[in-house]
């Protein structure tokens, strides 16, 4: 899952946090994963940090007519 940081401006090139490198272009960022830590700063420091929601999973099973239990 990539996680996209948008800067407050639309900043092109590296920006370095501790021992993290990011590469924003036109403003914005794609990483793998970023830590809590830092994923806190950058929103404190103006930044937005979006994280992808994992796909819903379905719990129950469909009827053959394709309605689901509600028991």
């Amino acid at each position: 899952m990539t996680v996209k940081i948008t800067a407050p401006s639309t900043v092109t090139g590296d920006s370095t946090f501790g021992p993290v490198t990011l590469s924003f272009t036109d403003g914005v960022a794609e990483v793998e994963s970023v830590s809590d830590g830092l994923g806190r700063y950058l929103e404190t420091a103006g930044y937005t940090v979006e994280t992808p929601k994992p796909a819903r999973r379905r719990s129950k099973k469909a009827d053959e007519d394709g309605e689901t239990n509600a028991d």
